[in-house]
């Protein structure tokens, strides 16, 4: 009677393990999102409050005319979202991590957290504008897309997290850096986010400068000026401030890996 009720409690310790296990892997970090291939990624913390913040400082003709590019996306998003975009921001954080899909192109993945956006509300929304919604399963995440014409809008609700591409690969991407650290930019970059970061800023950028070279290179392109990259540091990281009409980068790079012969 005494082992029947070892081993039935031993059975139930291991359930409760296997169990907290499992919830603590299937909490994320946001940053757990973010796929390692990411070449740029854009860090906003309260973002409609920097883009006001932003424009409010600017004054010069050039910056008023490269926001004002930007202007009519972000106030079509606020209609979007029946002009609540301000508070469904307030306090959230968004990262664009921007990936290669093909030689010489990038495409943006966006990771956010839910707060108190219903994803029923973006559905309905989609469907008003006479999109199709289909659902799919990749590798046990359901991946939630909605197409017109040649128009993809793709989403992935994840915990606490709302994830929205134009790529169902990047989605997938997403999907794959779950739970496996060697597929998730900020492990293997772990040294870029040891440092000190300026607060109040507009935001934190981060490139992969070879890759950012090797996307823009011409061919032939010179020996010399591929050897001077690959001494380059591959990855790079800026607080973003605006003050006085000056665009202000200050940050540092992360140490080189590999061994150069």
């Amino acid at each position: 009677m005494i082992r029947k009720f070892l081993i039935i409690s031993i059975i139930i310790l291991i359930g409760i393990i296997l169990y907290l296990f499992k919830i603590k892997k299937t909490t994320n970090s946001i940053w757990d999102l973010v796929p390692s291939k990411s070449i740029v990624i854009l860090e906003l913390d309260d973002p409609f409050k920097r883009w006001t913040t932003l424009k409010e400082k600017v004054n010069d003709f050039p910056s008023y005319k490269l926001l004002s590019n930007y202007e009519d996306i972000i106030n079509n998003t606020d209609i979007f979202f029946d002009e609540n975009l301000e508070t469904f921001s307030k306090n959230n954080k968004l990262i664009i991590s921007y990936i290669q899909i093909s030689k010489k192109d990038l495409e943006p993945i966006y990771i956010t957290y839910k707060k108190n956006l219903n994803f029923n509300f973006l559905s309905d929304k989609l469907k008003e504008l006479e999109y199709k919604k289909n659902k799919r399963n990749f590798n046990d995440q359901i991946i939630h897309e909605f197409t017109k014409n040649e128009k993809k809008k793709i989403f992935l609700i994840l915990d606490d997290f709302i994830i929205f591409s134009e790529r169902s690969i990047l989605i997938e991407d997403v999907i794959r850096s779950l739970n496996n650290e060697n597929a998730q930019y900020k492990t293997l970059n772990i040294g870029l986010f040891n440092q000190v970061q300026l607060k109040d800023d507009i935001g934190n950028l981060y490139i992969n400068i070879k890759n950012i070279y090797n996307l823009l290179k011409v061919e032939p392109s010179s020996k010399i000026l591929d050897k001077s990259f690959n001494f380059l540091n591959k990855n790079l990281f800026f607080d973003i401030s605006y003050n006085n009409n000056i665009l202000n980068l200050s940050g540092f790079s992360s140490p080189i890996k590999e061994t150069l012969i």
